[in-house]
């Protein structure tokens, strides 16, 4: 079964063939603004359907109607409400994207570390589309073995306890919000291919920055060979690197108590229940917060059927 979301069919073009740049942005801006943000024009020209392109002919094909520009910013036209947003993230992201970058390496680490279940640590959502601000979270996708996919889940929330007490509230993360935010837990079968092949999902894969497990990332887009029809820079040269730190005392631990596969099958159960209490507890505190709410909804489906209790 294959699922799509939207986007129809998938387009196969390329960059040089400017008498069809013109959809290529639009179908580009779709996606971002379901997302909810508009485009720089050089995030555009980097990140545009069916291949990249110059910023010179991004900025030919937008001077027609259909398309809004604001302070270096591109949206369709009646979109105008994500302009304001997105401008003021990509100027306070200068400001603070270096610090969310190191947070974030730091937390995948700890995490691999703990945790060595955990195959791939990507980053997600403003950090990888110049948006980071005060009081964001910090986004990741998480790729996991078989079966370990609630007890990865269970120690990354956690392990984004103890950096919400001890960071949070220097970045506008005080009090009962999280710091840390797993969007999504992909198993490595869940990869093989994925089930959902569309544009949103082979836009997540292109923006996913890999850091820790970049081989393994690799691996899974070429299982996935069906993204580069839509978005070919997923397939850019990321480096080498964002290899696995050594097993601490509680990964060992972990990795000798869960050797055998029926008790692993019984904690990776256990773990879904304690961390589903978690889960539902801190949505049910935060009923009341709208933002709170539209940001989970959001969630859901673009990461549909994959955000973590999907299953």
């Amino acid at each position: 079964m294959t699922i799509r979301i939207g986007g129809g069919p998938i387009a196969q073009s390329s960059a040089h063939e400017d008498n069809e740049l013109r959809p290529r942005i639009t179908r580009t801006l779709q996606i971002a603004h379901g997302r909810g943000y508009a485009l720089s024009v050089g995030s555009l020209a980097g990140l545009l359907y069916g291949g990249s392109a110059t910023s010179a002919e991004i900025e030919s094909n937008i001077a027609n109607d259909g398309y809004v520009k604001s302070g270096g910013m591109v949206c369709l036209a009646g979109s105008q409400d994500l302009l304001e947003d997105t401008i003021r993230r990509s100027e306070a992201n200068s400001k603070y994207a270096a610090v969310y970058q190191e947070l974030a390496i730091k937390y995948s680490r700890e995490l691999a570390s703990h945790c060595p279940f955990l195959l791939a640590a990507a980053a997600a959502g403003s950090m990888t589309t110049n948006g980071v601000d005060i009081g964001d979270d910090v986004d990741l996708n998480l790729l996991v073995e078989d079966g370990t996919k609630y007890v990865t889940y269970l120690a990354s929330l956690l392990l984004g306890l103890k950096y919400s007490l001890r960071y949070g509230e220097a970045l506008g993360n005080g009090g009962l919000r999280k710091l840390i935010c797993v969007n999504v837990v992909w198993t490595r079968s869940d990869t093989r291919p994925f089930i959902r092949q569309d544009d949103s999902l082979a836009f997540e894969l292109m923006l996913s920055e890999p850091l820790v497990g970049s081989d393994e990332f690799r691996r899974v887009l070429e299982r996935n060979r069906w993204v580069e029809r839509a978005f070919p820079q997923a397939f850019r040269d990321r480096g080498e690197g964002q290899s696995h730190p050594p097993p601490s005392v509680i990964g060992r631990a972990l990795v000798t108590v869960l050797a055998n596969p029926r008790l692993r099958a019984v904690a990776d159960k256990a773990c879904r229940l304690v961390a589903w209490s978690i889960y539902a507890a801190y949505h049910w505190i935060r009923r009341n917060d709208g933002e709170a709410k539209a940001r989970l909804e959001l969630v859901k489906r673009v990461k549909y059927p994959y955000e973590v209790f999907q299953d």
